[in-house]
């Protein structure tokens, strides 16, 4: 297994399954796994600002890509909810869109996570998906400035979801990380 490191996550990547690979991700007291989509590549030191780490389609740059997937762990209180959360970010939104539209998303992906819909005339358009762990919200998102691409890119969105697993109170000592080739 290979491994780097990134704000205070381990990476490791499995072998490559049949709809991608398996990374494993662990940070201080927990661990996250979830399936890379074929033809997608996961990206730790890209757009740190926006997210933990994301995932763009190969062979674009994450900067021009048609879309992304962001994953994203945001700290939260005990007693805050996902309710709580997605006031939040959607007060965070009409203050940045005063035009735009958002609204809780029917889907059978996945029942760990509420899926939203975010968007923004003649800007980014989002799918939300968030979810709670012990200690952080998780918000994994697919956006583009096309809705048809959200479309085209919604199985790889969906592949992510499918395959998030996460894991809690770790005992090991982080690992000493071998460079990635």
């Amino acid at each position: 297994m290979q491994c780097l490191l990134f704000p205070s996550l381990l990476i490791g990547f499995a072998q490559p399954l049949e709809e991608g690979r398996t990374v494993h991700l662990r940070g201080r007291n927990f661990a996250i796994q979830l399936v890379e989509p074929e033809g997608w590549i996961l990206d730790t030191t890209a757009a740190v600002q926006l997210a933990n780490f994301i995932l763009y389609p190969n062979g674009e740059d994450w900067r021009s890509a048609p879309s992304l997937i962001s994953v994203r762990l945001e700290p939260r209180r005990s007693n805050q909810t996902v309710e709580d959360y997605v006031k939040i970010i959607s007060q965070a939104f009409e203050e940045n869109c005063p035009f735009g539209e958002y609204a809780a998303r029917e889907s059978d992906i996945d029942s760990r996570f509420k899926l939203f819909d975010f968007n923004c005339p003649k800007r980014q358009q989002e799918i939300l998906a968030i979810t709670s762990v012990p200690e952080f919200f998780v918000n994994i998102s697919l956006s583009s400035q096309r809705p048809e691409i959200l479309k085209e890119h919604f199985s790889a969105f969906q592949t992510v979801l499918e395959s998030f697993e996460w894991q809690q109170d770790l005992t090991q000592p982080d690992l000493i990380i071998p460079k990635r080739h």
